[in-house]
C-alpha cells in the first residue's frame, strides 16, 4: 500500500463540511454587491465632459443675456398695462411676473418638453402650440416696450432686432440643451440597466454559488484541508508532508468519487423505492448497485464511518 492509500477517508459529514467551507469562500471571492455608482462612471457619454461644460456655460450666458432682456421688457410692459387698468403695484407687479412666466420661461420649459418627453404625438403638437404662445407673448412684450418701426433703415432693423432676437435666442438655447439633455439621460438610463443587470446576475450567482467556475477548486482545496486535519494526528505531520502534490490530487479525487458513488446510490435506492413504477426490474431492494459498490471501493477500507 502506498502512502497516499494509506491516508484515512472523509466521512459524509466531513464532506458535508468541506463543501460548505468552499460555498463561504466562493461567496467571499463574489465580492459585494454591485452599486449604482460604480456604473455611473463607466458609462461613456456622447460628448466629453469638457465639451459639455462648455457648451453649457456658453449656453447660460446666452440664456441669462436674453432672458434679462426679454424680461426687463415683459414685466415692464405688465406692470405698465395693469397699472394703467388702475390695479394696486403690489397686484401689477404680481402680473407682470406672470406674464414672464408664461413667456420666455414657458418656452423654455415646453419646448424642452415637447423634444426631450417620450409623450404621444397629439401631446407634443399641444407643446409646440403652446410654445408658440408663450414666444407670443415674448414678442409682443417685447414689441411693446421697444415699439419697433418696420422701416428700410438700420434704426428700423435695429428695433426689429431688439423686438425678435430675445425670444428666438431662448428658442436656440433650448434646440442646443436638448441633445446634452438627452446624452445625460441616456447615459443615467444605460448606467441603470447596466446596473440591474449585474445585480440580478450577483443575487443568482449568490443564490447558487456551487455553479459558478471557481467552486470546484475551492471545493477542492477544502477537502484537502479536512484530510489533512483528519490524518494529522494519526499520520502525524511528518508524514502527510511527504505527501506529492499528485498524492493529495488522488486523494481529492478519491473523495469526490466517494461523494459521487452516494448521490448515485440515493438516486438509485430511490428509483427502486418508488411506488406504483410500472415494468419495474425484478431487483432486490437491499441489492447495491454495481457501479456505486464500485466506487465505494475506491474509497478504500481505511474510510471513516459516518
Amino acid at each position: 500500500m502506498t502512502e497516499w492509500q494509506s491516508i484515512t477517508g472523509l466521512n459524509e459529514g466531513q464532506r458535508q463540511d468541506a463543501r460548505a467551507a468552499a460555498r463561504a469562500t466562493t461567496l467571499r471571492a463574489l465580492g459585494d454587491a454591485p452599486q449604482p455608482e460604480q456604473f455611473e462612471k463607466a458609462v461613456i457619454g456622447v460628448y466629453p465632459p469638457k465639451f459639455n461644460l462648455l457648451v453649457t456655460i456658453g449656453v447660460l450666458l446666452v440664456l441669462g443675456a436674453a432672458g434679462y432682456v426679454s424680461a426687463t421688457r415683459v414685466i415692464r410692459a405688465a406692470f405698465e398695462e395693469s397699472a394703467a387698468a388702475g390695479y394696486p403695484q403690489l397686484v401689477s407687479g404680481m402680473s407682470a411676473i406672470g406674464v414672464f412666466l408664461m413667456a420666455e420661461i414657458a418656452l423654455a420649459v415646453v419646448l424642452l418638453a415637447a423634444r426631450v418627453l417620450e409623450v404621444d404625438g397629439r401631446v407634443r403638437w399641444f407643446f409646440y402650440l403652446v410654445a408658440v404662445i408663450a414666444a407670443g407673448f415674448a414678442v409682443v412684450g417685447n414689441a411693446v416696450i421697444v415699439a419697433p418701426t418696420f422701416a428700410a433703415t438700420w434704426m428700423g432693423a435695429w428695433s426689429l432686432l431688439l423686438t425678435f432676437a430675445p425670444p428666438v435666442f431662448v428658442i436656440a438655447v433650448v434646440l442646443v440643451l436638448e441633445p446634452l439633455i438627452l446624452a445625460v439621460i441616456r447615459r443615467r438610463h444605460e448606467a441603470h440597466v447596466a446596473y440591474e443587470k449585474a445585480l440580478a446576475t450577483y443575487r443568482a450567482e449568490r443564490a447558487d454559488p456551487e455553479a459558478l467556475a471557481g467552486f470546484q477548486h475551492h471545493y477542492r482545496a477544502a477537502l484537502k484541508s479536512a484530510l489533512w486535519e483528519s490524518n494529522k494526528h494519526r499520520v502525524g505531520v511528518a508524514g502527510l508532508t511527504k505527501l506529492t502534490g499528485a498524492d493529495w490530487r488522488r486523494l481529492v479525487a478519491r473523495e469526490l468519487m466517494a461523494e459521487q458513488a452516494l448521490d448515485d446510490l440515493s438516486a438509485e435506492m430511490a428509483q427502486l423505492n418508488a411506488p406504483n413504477e410500472e415494468a419495474r426490474p425484478e431487483t432486490h431492494p437491499t441489492m447495491v448497485p454495481a457501479r456505486s459498490m464500485q466506487l465505494l471501493n475506491l474509497h478504500g477500507s481505511n474510510s471513516r464511518k459516518p
